[in-house]
């Protein structure tokens, strides 16, 4: 029989993350997966070179948000069978061993470790592989627009929250405004019945994961958040709603322009920042699914060509679009895997976690769990190449939401210390 737990760990685990004292069952180790997707993207995106970072100068801040780039690196496991320009951070031999270990296909590397190095990166994928596939608008000094395999207005334009009109009508009330205190006061006014507060989004910012969304319970927390801002900042408002569920459909444009939807996911948040995905069947799936469709249609429409995310609110009452994110997401891998692992009955939980351990014992843990069938492996970053902690991303594979509690607990034990 296959060992039902790591040596040295107890088929009980605590959740230390709880107040209180509770434990759940480690699941059964099971044969190990190895991904197969329907749409690889390497099939699906218009070009044979691609950059998942933000861009350099930051056109919101000025600089790039470190930890939010550096995390963008997740989806580097996605870009098999195309060039891509990494970040050490995100990709080193030892990330490179585990995931081709896993069964991923992997992409051709070309890593920068500064703007010079990254720019001269892209400038060589360009002359020997064409446009680049970007998943944000890069600075023009970087890559010009001419250089990129889809034009950086469009990606702006649908990326941005204020012009979300353009593409539905099933939208939150909202007023657009250029930040400035009276404008504030007055879409706050506008949008006096709130009585969960409301919801300040830049309108456009090159980031991901949720970094420029801010609750405002009140005034005082909603001027806070704009003065984080430049004046005259183009931002959103809306009322917060009382959210069921935060749905997020994954969908492929092909190169025809037709449309194809991946998979279902339901986000998880802390706050308003994202913190992983789960994978699993879904009461409103058709609705949701409908209304991504009619959305990405939109941006077919449009000229976007590949891998998208359409992030949704189901108040209970009506399904809302909240945004549109015209690239991979940290919910794309989950999408992908939605054919496969429905097969298997799986279901499927993506994590984060930081740990202290080198990044060597991270990835032969972390291969232990792929090895065991408790996990596939997402990314395993370097703290020490981005001035930050060491971190993993995994994909968890169970049965039920109680089998992802007892994969999620083996996993933080062997993260934490255990043997």
């Amino acid at each position: 029989m296959l060992t039902a737990h790591a040596p040295g760990l107890p088929r009980s685990l605590p959740l230390p993350w709880s107040p209180m004292t509770l434990t759940v069952s480690v699941p059964e180790s099971r044969p190990r997966l190895s991904p197969s997707f329907p749409f690889p993207p390497a099939q699906v995106l218009p070009g044979r070179a691609a950059t998942a970072r933000l861009p350099y100068g930051n056109p919101l801040f000025g600089r790039s948000d470190l930890e939010t780039d550096v995390g963008l690196g997740g989806m580097n496991g996605l870009f098999g069978g195309l060039e891509l320009a990494a970040h050490p951070a995100a990709w080193t031999p030892q990330v490179a061993a585990l995931l081709a270990r896993a069964g991923f296909e992997l992409p051709r590397v070309t890593l920068y470790a500064s703007r010079g190095e990254y720019r001269a990166a892209l400038g060589d994928l360009w002359r020997r592989c064409g446009p680049i596939v970007t998943m944000f608008p890069q600075h023009p000094d970087d890559l010009p627009p001419t250089q990129a395999a889809l034009d950086p207005a469009l990606l702006t334009r649908l990326a941005d929250k204020g012009q979300l009109d353009a593409l539905t009508g099933c939208l939150a009330p909202r007023r657009t405004l250029r930040n400035a205190p009276s404008a504030l006061r007055a879409a706050a006014r506008a949008l006096r019945n709130a009585p969960h507060g409301w919801v300040l989004k830049a309108s456009h910012a090159p980031t991901g994961g949720g970094a420029d969304v801010h609750f405002c319970p009140d005034e005082a927390a909603l001027a806070a958040a704009a003065a984080r801002y430049p004046a005259g900042t183009p931002l959103l408002l809306e009322p917060r709603l009382s959210v069921d569920l935060s749905p997020s459909a994954q969908l492929a444009v092909l190169p025809s322009g037709e449309v194809r939807l991946l998979g279902l996911t339901t986000q998880r948040l802390a706050g308003p920042r994202f913190a992983g995905v789960d994978l699993k069947p879904l009461a409103r799936a058709a609705r949701y699914a409908q209304l991504a469709q009619e959305v990405a249609q939109a941006c077919a429409a449009q000229g976007y060509r590949g891998v998208l995310g359409v992030d949704l609110l189901d108040t209970g009452a009506e399904v809302l679009v909240a945004e549109v994110n015209p690239r991979l997401t940290g919910g794309s891998l989950a999408g992908l895997l939605t054919p496969q692992l429905g097969l298997l009955g799986l279901q499927a939980r993506l994590v984060i976690h930081p740990s202290a351990r080198t990044l060597d014992d991270l990835c032969a843990r972390v291969g232990e769990g792929w090895e065991e069938g408790r996990l596939l492996p997402v990314m395993v970053w370097d703290g020490a190449r981005w001035g930050g902690v060491n971190r993993v991303a995994a994909l968890l594979l169970g049965r039920t939401d109680a089998e992802l509690d007892g994969q999620d607990a083996w996993l933080r034990a062997r993260l934490d210390g255990g043997s």
